[in-house]
């Protein structure tokens, strides 16, 4: 059998078995995460027998690191790898003549060599390929990456330094604070995309933090925010703790290296009966020697800041973001909150299953939960408790702040398409995932219906002027608005809105809007089925001719009210109230507060 795997990058490849093609999207590709979660969770768990220091467990920190696959290294994470083991053993079933093309050298030909000597067939490679970029080059060296998240930490440090000099540093000593990621943030923080309705209405102390594995938010931070009076991560840095830093990563160092050849170790490494521990080994070993540096701040830094707000309650946008897990492993006395910014389904990034011994708060392998975990409905709970083995007893329904202005909120789309400079065409909204194939997909689609306006909204992490390039002059009824255009806004002012299945897909449909959902890999749902209440296409084909059909009146407004009856399953509490909902949860919890 032929077999072709075609990555033109971290968010799009192609794989080919015999002639049929199967497009994939994301690191994960179309292999469900759910099958993939549960040996994660119980690496990491196993790890928290050894990567303990000074009492505290750095296994925990470990999950984002371990499992991420940034283009710029050659060694991808977990996910990829148990990917490429899933989607191989799926699919081989006889000799295999391999075509590789890949941005990460050897992986998937070493994961096709333990699934053929498994099955004993044979494995010829006819043809390899890789991407290596420049920046991968200079950055697979341990020490040089080591160097610049180092050098992320001093830059953090400096503004710190220079805003304490401007008096633009809030005081310390806050009843209530929230981790603010800076992709969310406005200059006026009552419209921050998370915490904004519930900053409106109580006394909350956002701290704005930047992920070190980012550029983009940090360039804004020191464009837009550095002489604004609301606290930074950068705010509470000192020398010491860079000092404490440095010293943590050199102990993570001496444990990987003593644990490193054991046999206990490499049996951990068994996915779907496959050791795949040789293949993980050059990003384990990569792992301790320069990205564990951002383990050992996020430790460190929430260390700090809860002794110099010594806070009572803790908000996070939701409990797996990786700075808000070190605070509850700092103090587990401090009350923690955590809403549902993601989706939630099995697989999702919620995944992680908590067992027994991981909420045993005595046990070196315990693993913190916040005290309240607010979702937006019976489906998100009964996967939180079926699926990740959450305490049935701290989830909540309460619904998200956030879309609470939708039930009240009414737009002027008169005003939306003169702000936004378009025609009186019908609209599709092409909502990106910083895919480059999309494009490919978007010019051939928009040039064949020209009686339809194609409104592109780039990923906010996507160049915009990356996608201005490939479009110029190529197409007439094409809008494409900037990263940061307000979401809800272009929503509305669109007739139809196309999504490969983020949640920009559900939040369409919490407006009402008919949503198309692009499955050409026809990948197996991961839990959130969302083509139940959109209109799901598997081809260029069948988007034209659901274009054609969306302009019957009654074909639309059937489309419409699909999306309204699946929303109805999905976000239970619909009343607008979710902000008085999840404050209610806040004042029980600072209630039952305990001060040490």
């Amino acid at each position: 059998m032929e077999i072709k795997f075609l990555r033109q990058d971290i968010h799009y490849s192609e794989f080919h078995v015999d002639k049929k093609v199967y497009w994939l999207h994301g690191g994960g590709g179309s292999w469900p995460l759910a099958e993939i979660t549960p040996k994660w969770s119980e690496i990491c768990e196993e790890f928290g027998k050894d990567f303990q220091i000074n009492g505290f467990n750095y296994s925990r920190l470990f999950n984002y690191i371990l499992m991420w696959s940034p283009p710029i290294i050659k060694s991808p994470g977990f996910g990829v790898i148990l990917f490429y083991i899933g989607l191989l053993d799926k699919h081989i079933t006889k000799d295999v003549q391999l075509y590789v093309k890949d941005i990460f050298p050897n992986t998937f030909i070493e994961c096709a060599k333990l699934v053929c000597a498994k099955k004993k067939l044979k494995l010829t490679v006819i043809e390899e390929e890789y991407k290596i970029s420049t920046k991968k080059k200079i950055f697979n060296q341990p020490l040089i990456l080591a160097s610049a998240i180092y050098l992320r930490l001093l830059t953090r440090y400096i503004l710190g330094r220079y805003r304490r000099l401007k008096g633009v540093i809030p005081p310390h000593g806050a009843k209530t604070i929230a981790l603010g990621n800076l992709r969310f943030s406005s200059k006026d923080e009552t419209q921050n995309s998370v915490f904004g309705p519930l900053i409106k209405k109580e006394d909350i102390k956002l701290i704005r933090y930047e992920r070190l594995s980012q550029m983009n938010n940090l360039n804004r931070f020191i464009k837009e925010f550095v002489n604004q009076k609301i606290a930074y991560i950068g705010d509470y840095y000192t020398l010491p703790h860079l000092i404490n830093c440095l010293k943590d990563h050199k102990k993570l160092k001496l444990i990987w290296e003593k644990i490193r050849n054991t046999n206990e170790t490499r049996n951990l490494f068994v996915y779907k009966g496959y050791c795949f521990y040789d293949v993980i080994l050059p990003r384990l070993d990569f792992m301790f020697k320069s990205l564990s540096l951002i383990s050992t701040d996020t430790r460190h830094i929430a260390k700090k800041i809860s002794l110099l707000e010594d806070y009572k309650l803790l908000l996070l946008d939701h409990e797996e973001n990786l700075l808000g897990k070190a605070f509850m492993l700092n103090d587990p006395t401090k009350k923690t909150l955590a809403l549902s910014f993601e989706l939630i389904y099995p697989g999702c990034s919620h995944g992680y299953h908590k067992s027994s011994r991981a909420q045993d708060k005595k046990s070196k392998f315990y693993r913190p939960t916040p005290n309240v975990k607010c979702v937006w409905g019976n489906y998100a709970k009964k996967t939180l408790i079926n699926s990740c083995n959450y305490p049935k007893e701290i989830i909540k329904i309460t619904g998200d702040p956030r879309f609470d202005f939708l039930f009240n909120e009414i737009y002027d789309n008169k005003k939306l398409a003169k702000k936004y400079g378009l025609s009186k065409k019908p609209k599709v909204m092409f909502a990106s995932q910083n895919r480059s194939n999309l494009y490919h997909l978007l010019l051939e689609i928009a040039s064949e219906n020209p009686h339809f306006e194609f409104i592109f909204k780039p990923h906010p992490k996507e160049n915009k002027q990356s996608v201005e390039d490939f479009f110029k002059n190529k197409l007439s009824n094409l809008v494409i608005v900037e990263p940061t255009a307000k979401l809800y806004e272009v929503i509305s002012v669109s007739d139809y809105i196309t999504s490969f299945g983020s949640s920009v897909a559900f939040e369409a449909m919490l407006m009402g809007k008919p949503v198309i959902i692009l499955n050409f890999e026809k990948r197996i749902e991961q839990g959130l089925p969302l083509s139940r209440g959109g209109i799901e296409v598997t081809s260029a084909k069948q988007f034209k001719e659901t274009l054609s059909k969306l302009k019957d009146k009654k074909y639309a407004k059937e489309a419409s009210t699909k999306a309204k009856e699946f929303v109805k399953q999905l976000y239970t509490k619909n009343d607008g109230k979710a902000t008085e909902n999840v404050i209610k949860e806040m004042k029980k919890l600072l209630k039952t507060y305990k001060h040490k």
